[in-house]
């Protein structure tokens, strides 16, 4: 599908009462507005003498705005939330995946809301022009505040010694499939803009005009000669421009507070406070507009308090049937998509160089390049450099750090990619999900192979602390996280230079898990249920078993088991109370308190939890603790317990 200008050359005029919209034919055939001669009431430098010599008044004044007309707006702008809930039509586009076109609308960018020049990605996943993000920085705290999230990133990237870079694989579609009369109209705005930021608003407007020759329908284009005309004084043509720019785009609140603007040099107070408070009401507009416009109404005229409601409801009024009829308007158009040619892209441009697979969940990072979101973690388990140009991926690698693992994804890249090629996205997720879904049973069920860390020896109830470093436990990990499983199973080596272990182990809960800032984990975790190895194998660099659940037998004389339990837990305590004031205190402040009440109910697979305290507590070999773990009676648990720890003479 071709590119689109708007349907009709016309412009429009709300009148006062905002009860309908009368348009009015240009006075050429073009699709231009045509630049008229240029005989403000004031010559450019006199008129910018002029305003700059009243800046500091109207900061004044919009810091001194009543406190009435402040309660004023903010009640107007709750009416508005209920009388004109947002649901964005104002970029019509064919939604249908499709390979041979691309709505537009998907490269719109997150502050201008026209399609991207030079697309940035910020951390948070959404894509702004270039130049956008370059207003958008705060040089002093040298930060970008992303204009849709309203999260502040670092302005210069760490490890960068320039600015972020546009999204490679962004930049080469729109380099192939980019129209003609698309970029003609991009470098014409450039160019007026470069001029309008000098203050030569003549020039500026010239090359407005060339953009529009073009034949492609801008909204930022017309936003700007409004600004320009505003600034030669021509607030007619002001308006008539701001009110094009609302036309093609009415969800964007740069547009209204245009409008708002020329209203305020016509002394049109209501039609300025109406313009202003929609501004506000989509996100980009600021109180102080709004309340001066209002203050200036109510000075104008004398407004009696039973007045005052009629106002606000008059400028309700006006506000919402003035929206409803531009967005009626801006429905009109045709949808706006860039041609891609009978055979599309070649799906090879999104393919992640890092699995050589179509991008899943993509990240773009700092230098441009985008990969999987689980392909970057992997990579962050070794390097934190870019694999395709070696740039420091610091900032990302802080991010997934913090965030177990979960980067934000790049909005704009994972919808042109659901567009151009839904099937196979649609295969890579369901596969995800599915994958998700399964490995979440671990450690919950036999049916799925349980990660092993092969480390130490750990018992039910028991508490064991870990610290990662290995990649192939970093992996471990972020997956037992991230699928929400949080298990995995323990077991001593048994020889470490086979990298063979112990067919009996623990499964072992993450209860917490913290990152230190290069990568490495601490971690801590519960015992759970004590388990028998059935068959081993290996995945992505860690070992894998198939495990059998372990559960003690019934004992059929349970009258005499207790009273062995009692006898037992007294022999223990004799034991830890002999020992060395300074082992003891050791002991407790490594494993905390011993389970007092011996007559709590036993657990349903592990028996009575004080024994596997005292289990993990006595000095023996790791080979005698593994007798107590493989054991499933807890009769003869407690006669070796009863026999290894030895009382004093």
């Amino acid at each position: 599908m071709s590119i689109a200008a708007p349907s009709s050359p016309y412009q429009a005029v709300i009148n006062s009462e905002g009860t309908s919209l009368r348009h009015r034919p240009q006075a050429t055939s073009s699709r231009q507005t045509p630049l008229p001669s240029l005989v403000p009431s004031q010559k450019p430098c006199q008129y910018l003498k002029a305003r700059g010599a009243n800046i500091l008044q109207k900061l004044l004044a919009m810091a001194t705005c009543s406190s009435h007309s402040k309660s004023m707006v903010v009640k107007m702008k709750e009416e508005l939330s209920r009388m004109l809930p947002l649901t964005d039509t104002s970029t019509p586009s064919d939604s249908s995946p499709s390979s041979t076109s691309l709505p537009l609308s998907l490269l719109s960018c997150s502050t201008c809301q026209g399609h991207m020049i030079k697309p940035v990605c910020l951390p948070c996943g959404h894509s702004h022009c270039l130049s956008c993000t370059q207003r958008m920085a705060d040089t002093q705290k040298q930060t970008i505040t992303c204009s849709r999230c309203q999260e502040a990133h670092p302005r210069v990237p760490m490890g960068f010694e320039s600015s972020r870079q546009p999204t490679f694989i962004l930049q080469t579609v729109l380099f192939k499939h980019c129209p003609a009369e698309m970029s003609l109209c991009c470098e014409e705005r450039e160019r007026g803009n470069q001029f309008a930021q000098s203050n030569n608003f003549e020039t500026a407007l010239v090359h407005y005009n060339r953009a529009l020759q073009t034949g492609f329908a801008d909204h930022r284009v017309y936003s700007n000669m409004s600004r320009a005309y505003l600034a030669l004084g021509s607030t007619e043509e002001a308006l008539l421009n701001a009110e094009h720019c609302c036309i093609l785009h009415p969800y964007w609140p740069k547009g209204h507070y245009r409008r708002g603007r020329a209203h305020s040099e016509m002394k049109k107070h209501k039609e300025a406070t109406s313009a202003y408070l929609l501004s506000l009401y989509l996100g980009g507009g600021e109180l102080q507009c709004v309340c001066q416009a209002l203050d200036n109404l109510l000075s104008a005229n004398k407004y009696s308090t039973a007045d005052t409601q009629v106002l606000m409801e008059s400028i309700l009024s006006l506000t919402v049937q003035s929206f409803k009829e531009y967005n009626r308007l801006a429905s009109s158009r045709p949808p706006v998509s860039l041609p891609l040619g009978d055979n599309g892209v070649d799906i090879g441009e999104f393919d992640c160089v890092l699995c050589a697979g179509l991008l899943f969940q993509p990240v773009t990072v700092p230098c441009g390049h985008s990969f999987c979101r689980d392909c970057l973690a992997r990579l962050f388990d070794h390097s934190p450099y870019c694999p395709v140009c070696r740039a420091s991926l610091g900032e990302m690698f802080i991010q997934h750090t913090q965030s177990s693992g979960q980067m934000c994804i790049d909005v704009t890249l994972e919808s042109i990619i659901q567009h151009l090629f839904s099937t196979l996205y649609e295969e890579k997720k369901s596969v995800f999900v599915a994958e998700r879904i399964r490995l979440s049973k671990i450690g919950i069920t036999e049916d799925e192979p349980l990660p092993i860390f092969v480390c130490t020896m750990t018992f039910p109830a028991m508490t064991c602390p870990l610290h990662i470093f290995e990649p192939k436990y970093r992996l471990m990990m972020r997956r037992c996280i991230e699928t929400n499983s949080r298990r995995f199973g323990m077991c001593t080596p048994l020889d470490r230079e086979c990298n063979t272990y112990v067919d009996y182990g623990t499964v072992l809960f993450i209860s917490s898990l913290e990152y230190t800032p290069d990568g490495r984990s601490l971690v801590t975790t519960v015992g759970e249920r004590r388990f028998r190895v059935i068959e081993r194998s290996t995945r992505d660099g860690y070992a894998v078993a198939r495990i059998q659940f372990l559960s003690d037998e019934v004992d059929p004389d349970q009258e005499s088991l207790d009273a062995l339990q009692v006898e037992v837990y007294e022999h223990c305590n004799k034991w830890l109370q002999a020992l060395p004031l300074f082992t003891r205190l050791m002991i407790l402040q490594a494993m905390t308190t011993c389970p007092p009440n011996i007559n709590d109910p036993p657990t349903s697979h592990d028996g009575p939890l004080w024994v596997w305290w005292f289990v993990n507590a006595m000095p023996v070999t790791v080979r005698s603790k593994l007798e107590f773990l493989q054991c499933t009676s807890l009769r003869e648990r407690l006669r070796l317990l009863k026999e290894i720890l030895p009382l004093p003479s």
